[in-house]
C-alpha cells in the first residue's frame, strides 16, 4: 500500500504542462510535457532530442537554455518551484537524471526527473564542499562523484523517475497561415539581392519564387541553403530546408545539431527578422534592395543577353555585334547567334560551378 501511495502522489502532481519550448537562442521548437510534482521536484519528457541531451545522456547547454526560459514561463511552475534565475541558483542546484521511456515511431522517449537541493545549511555552511560554487545543473553520475552523501538522494531520484508517468509529447496546436502565397512579392519573381544573414553570418544571394518566398542559396556553396517565407497571419519570418529532414537525399543535420538554419525553424534574431519583414511588407524598401543589387551586379551576371556583350575578338570587334548591328541581321542569323550564346551561357555557369562561386565578377573587356 505504501508503495502504492507514493506512485499515486507522485502522478497527482501540483502542476504539469504540455506544450512546445522554443529554444531563446536559436528558435528550435522542442515537443515537450512536465509536471511539477512538489516543491522540490519536476520531470520533463521528450523524444530523442540531441539539442537538449547529448549522445551521452547529459543535457547540452542550449538544452539548460530553453528548458529554464520555458519553465519560467509557465506559471504553473514558477507559483510552486519559482524562477530558475541567477538568484536562485545562488543557494540551490538541481540535480538531473534520464530514463528511456519506451520508444514512438522509432524514437527513443526520456524522462529528465529533476529534484532541487540546497548548496548551504541553516549556518550557512556548504553541504557539499567539493561541489563548485557556480553550479547549476549537475547529472547524478557527477553529483556521486562530487560527495558520498549523494547515493541516497541519486536512488531517490531514480526511484521518483521511474514511477512518475506523463503523456507523450505532441506536436503544438498553432493557427495555420491563411496564405501560402506572399501576394506582396510575387511580382518580384527573378529578382535578386544579397543579405547576410546575422543568423549565421553567412552571405546569401537571395532570389524571390513564384510563390513570392525568397530562395536562399550560400554565395560560397556551403550549406546551410533553404527558403525564406513570410507568415503574414502570425507575423513570424519562417525558414526552410531540406537538411532536416531525415529522408531527404541532402539530410545533415545529424551532423549539425543545434547549428542555426539546419533544421525548419522561426528566425528570431532581431535583425534578420527586421530585415526580411520589411522586404516582405514595404515595396519602397524591397525596390529600393532590389536596385542596389541589380546596378552592382546584374550587368555581370552569365545570361545570354549579358554574355552578348562581353565577348570580343582580338582587334576589339564584338564577336555578336552591337545591339543597332543585331537587330539588322536577317532572323535566322539572329537564332543561331542566340543559341551559340546561350551554349556559351551555359558552358561558363557549369564551369563556375565545378569551381564553386566566385564573388561577385566584374567583367573586364580586353583586346
Amino acid at each position: 500500500m505504501a508503495s502504492f501511495n507514493s506512485w499515486l502522489s507522485l502522478n497527482e502532481t501540483i502542476a504539469k504542462g504540455k506544450d512546445v519550448m522554443i529554444d531563446p537562442n536559436t528558435g528550435k521548437r522542442h515537443k515537450v510535457t512536465y509536471k511539477v510534482q512538489n516543491k522540490t521536484n519536476f520531470i520533463v519528457k521528450i523524444i530523442n532530442d540531441l539539442d537538449i541531451l547529448d549522445t551521452s545522456g547529459k543535457l547540452t547547454q542550449s538544452g539548460i537554455n530553453a528548458l529554464t526560459s520555458y519553465l519560467n514561463e509557465e506559471d504553473s511552475f514558477t507559483m510552486t518551484i519559482g524562477q530558475l534565475t541567477p538568484a536562485f541558483f545562488q543557494t540551490k542546484f538541481i540535480v538531473y537524471t534520464v530514463l528511456k521511456d519506451g520508444e514512438i515511431f522509432g524514437r527513443t522517449k526520456q524522462k529528465i526527473q529533476f529534484e532541487i537541493q540546497n548548496k548551504v545549511d541553516d549556518t550557512g555552511n556548504k553541504i557539499y564542499p567539493n561541489l563548485a560554487d557556480n553550479t547549476q545543473f549537475i547529472d547524478t553520475d557527477s553529483f556521486k562523484a562530487a560527495s558520498e552523501l549523494a547515493a541516497p538522494i541519486v536512488q531517490n531520484i531514480i526511484q521518483t523517475a521511474q514511477q512518475t508517468t506523463l503523456p507523450d509529447p505532441t506536436p503544438e496546436e498553432t493557427v495555420a497561415p491563411t496564405n501560402t502565397t506572399n501576394t506582396e512579392t510575387v511580382s518580384d519573381k527573378n529578382k535578386k539581392f544579397l543579405y547576410s544573414m546575422r543568423s549565421n553570418n553567412k552571405l546569401y544571394l537571395m532570389e524571390f519564387a513564384e510563390n513570392g518566398s525568397l530562395i536562399a542559396k550560400t554565395r560560397d556553396n556551403s550549406d546551410p541553403n533553404g527558403t525564406v517565407s513570410y507568415d503574414t497571419t502570425n507575423k513570424k519570418v519562417m525558414w526552410t530546408t531540406a537538411l532536416d529532414d531525415s529522408e531527404a537525399k541532402d539530410a545533415k543535420l545529424s551532423k549539425e545539431k543545434g547549428t542555426p538554419l539546419f533544421y525548419d525553424m522561426e528566425i528570431v534574431n532581431t535583425q534578420d527578422k527586421s530585415f526580411f519583414e520589411k522586404i516582405f511588407t514595404d515595396a519602397a524598401f524591397r525596390k529600393k534592395i532590389i536596385d542596389e543589387y541589380e546596378k552592382e551586379y546584374a550587368g555581370s551576371e552569365l545570361t545570354p543577353e549579358n554574355l552578348r556583350n562581353m565577348l570580343f575578338y582580338k582587334d576589339g570587334t564584338a564577336i555578336f555585334g552591337t545591339a543597332a548591328t543585331q537587330t539588322a541581321r536577317n532572323t535566322t542569323q539572329s537564332a543561331a547567334d542566340q543559341a551559340k550564346i546561350s551554349d556559351l551561357a551555359a558552358q561558363f555557369q557549369k564551369i563556375g560551378q565545378s569551381f564553386g562561386n566566385p564573388a561577385e565578377p566584374t567583367v573586364t573587356q580586353t583586346t
